[in-house]
């Protein structure tokens, strides 16, 4: 596979014109192309690529070498030819000179673009969906890998990725860390909430799978922006990255459980994400982190109920008729009853219900064990 010839300023003819066209094109495409203006752009791209990492990035100078050189890193290992589509939109510090210096002289093929979106738009959202949108036009019959830029992929991220997906596997769902010596350097209150998440999601996956007889997927979508990947026809099969405020993560596995994707959390596809309390764009984990080092009684993860709404919402999986669509009618039955829907549990709210989910399934048990003639 030939390599492009440089950055896009020193391109000439049909190079230059298929870069600046790409990029119209994928902007021209989005529902919020009144609120982007485009402004530099720098590529080295080969005639074809396999696969595209997508990335938006946001004032992020400082750990754009470390996080570049992770992504540099995974292409060069993944066996194929891979491009990185790095978006950096409405920065104000020097993370254009370092990605720009650093991408160009690495040898790798990459598309380089700045743009500034107004203000309504101007989240990770919707600048990962810009990214991904260009990189769906540079790799149409290829994979969409996404990350990070505050995050460091594991060298063997973007092989295991794509070995998922030549597998069948339509959305990979991997296994996001924070940054081991950011953790330990976290306050008490911020680790002690991810714990007793923690705890209370493996209770309610477990009492999920007990009252749904087993034949449910998965209660939570263990789904992080820091690494996704699935195939382009897939994502354009879907009209785009959903677009929400936060979570675009969730919303996109939200979707591919509607359309009854194969999706995979792969523990092979690993990366490290940054543990900071001041997060670059609004709603992300850097904010979660933040209330939780500074609340009392802090939000907890979105995805997290109530043990009797737990029940309910077993209930009405129980009564949906099997088979292809039964996730939809899910979905829209919530959707329908308010009584089905929840508002984002506190700290304090997650604890009370740990306990109680302990007797849950310890009554569970004592009943399995006295209906086999076992006495408890």
């Amino acid at each position: 596979m030939t390599m492009g010839a440089g950055p896009l300023t020193k391109r000439v003819g049909s190079q230059r014109i298929r870069t600046s066209s790409i990029i119209d094109e994928a902007v021209a495409g989005l529902p919020f192309k009144n609120q982007i203006s485009v402004g530099t752009v720098a590529s080295s791209l080969p005639a074809e690529a396999d696969f595209a990492i997508c990335v938006p990035a946001r004032n992020e100078e400082h750990i754009l070498p470390a996080s570049l050189a992770s992504l540099i890193d995974t292409v060069e290992r993944s066996g194929t030819a891979g491009t990185i589509v790095l978006l950096i939109n409405n920065s104000a510090d020097r993370s254009w000179q370092v990605a720009s210096s650093m991408l160009e002289a690495s040898g790798c093929n990459y598309l380089l673009v700045k743009v500034s979106l107004r203000p309504a738009v101007a989240d990770a959202p919707h600048a990962r969906r810009i990214a991904l949108d260009i990189g769906a036009l540079l790799v149409p019959d290829g994979a969409l890998l996404t990350t990070d830029a505050d995050t460091l992929v594991a060298p063997n991220w973007a092989a295991a990725n794509l070995r998922h997906i030549r597998d069948g596997t339509d959305l990979v769902c991997g296994t996001v860390s924070i940054d081991p010596q950011e953790y330990t350097g976290l306050p008490h209150s911020v680790r002690r909430c991810g714990e007793v998440e923690a705890a209370y999601s493996a209770e309610l996956e477990q009492l999920w799978q007990r009252w749904t007889g087993g034949d449910a997927p998965s209660f939570q979508i263990a789904a992080m922006g820091a690494s996704l990947a699935l195939p382009t026809a897939r994502y354009r099969g879907i009209g785009g990255m959903p677009i929400p405020p936060v979570a675009e993560d969730k919303a996109l596995a939200s979707l591919a459980r509607r359309r009854d994707w194969s999706i995979k959390v792969a523990s092979d596809v690993t990366a490290n994400t940054s543990g900071r309390l001041f997060a670059r764009a609004a709603g992300g984990m850097g904010d979660a982190l933040r209330d939780r080092a500074t609340h009392n009684d802090p939000y907890c993860d979105e995805q997290l109920v109530p043990l009797a709404l737990l029940q309910r919402l077993a209930d009405v999986w129980n009564g949906l008729q099997f088979g292809t669509g039964r996730y939809a009618q899910f979905q829209d039955a919530i959707a329908r009853d308010p009584a089905l829907q929840h508002r984002r549990m506190r700290m304090s709210q997650v604890m009370v219900n740990l306990s109680n989910a302990g007797k849950e399934t310890l009554d569970d048990t004592t009943s399995a064990l006295r209906a086999g003639g076992v006495r408890a």
